[in-house]
């Protein structure tokens, strides 16, 4: 009789142990909704210096791939739901550009150059448009978990701030921070106010992660940064009158200030002269990061008991 109302309490259940397995998966991504994030990749800079051979023109249009640079960061993600997470993130790269590489004829006897070390850190928002699937959570020997795509896919966008040092090489080799030696006359008489060298940033863009394990993920992650400074590359407006820079702050920087391929006249005037056209103060600058990401869940994973036979399984 034992065995045979069995299958009759089973069928009773069966609706009990549906709903509370569906409310168990549906909880456990809290279990793992916290996860360091890390990332390594490349930089690279769309401003006034460099660029393709044309007038300097929008986004990624104006990406010059010689430039590019590097960029590492470390950030902390924790999902508010199963498809929203925010996460904050710390990024420290290196950003370029060079007239030199542009046969635009402006910007080429322009020819300035410059890198900057810039630190990023930024507040983001992720949406979790994808997901990718977990697989089974029991580990039942001849069971096989179901994964019917271990790739998800993101968007994502925020708000951050940034440091930068804007740095030329000089004729000894040497690199020179850029924004004391005031190269547009910042701060000299009937010159522009100093610009400050931390900006607010936007980053938005994309990122794919695909499933490694249970707290594992590997990903590649796109972004550009629109900025509110228009000095990451230490050129913005138009040129100054280089006599009064070289009395006031020197050789070096009447150096930066002008380095004009031609120069036209008797004894050599230089062709740029003070009011002329520097740099393009209506755009302003931006940058990219393209990273390889690891994700690293923080969780206690339990162990799994393991049904070694079917012996251990009820026999009707």
């Amino acid at each position: 009789m034992k065995n045979k109302a069995f299958p009759f309490v089973l069928l009773l259940l069966l609706p009990f142990m549906i709903n509370a397995q569906s409310i168990f998966r549906g909880s456990y991504w809290k279990q793992q909704r916290k996860e360091l994030t890390f990332g390594i990749g490349a930089s690279n800079f769309l401003g006034e210096l460099g660029g393709q051979d044309q007038i300097g023109t929008n986004f990624a249009k104006d990406l010059e791939p010689s430039a590019t640079r590097y960029v590492i960061s470390a950030g902390y993600r924790y999902y508010l739901q199963r498809w929203l997470a925010v996460r904050g993130n710390l990024s420290y790269g290196v950003v370029s550009g060079d007239d030199a590489l542009t046969n635009e004829p402006f910007r080429n006897n322009r020819n300035l150059s410059f890198k900057a070390p810039i630190i990023e850190a930024a507040g983001l928002m992720e949406l979790h448009i994808i997901e990718e699937k977990k697989g089974s959570k029991y580990k039942l020997r001849g069971a096989k978990g179901s994964f019917s795509s271990k790739l998800g896919l993101y968007l994502f966008g925020g708000i951050g701030l940034t440091h930068f040092t804007p740095k030329g090489q000089y004729t000894d080799g040497k690199w020179y921070n850029l924004r004391p030696l005031s190269t547009e006359g910042q701060e000299l008489e009937g010159g522009p106010e100093k610009y400050s060298n931390i900006t607010v940033a936007l980053p938005v863009g994309l990122g794919l992660k695909y499933y490694v394990s249970r707290k594992l993920r590997i990903g590649l992650e796109v972004g550009i940064r629109k900025t509110y400074s228009d000095y990451i590359d230490d050129v913005s407006g138009d040129y100054f009158d280089v006599n009064v820079i070289r009395e006031e702050k020197g050789d070096v920087a009447a150096y930066f200030a002008d380095r004009s391929l031609e120069m036209i006249g008797p004894g050599g005037t230089w062709q740029t002269r003070p009011g002329e056209q520097r740099g393009d103060s209506d755009d302003l600058d931006s940058y990219m990061f393209a990273q390889l990401t690891v994700g690293y869940k923080l969780f206690k994973q339990r162990g799994f008991r393991r049904i070694k036979s079917r012996r251990s399984v009820p026999s009707f």
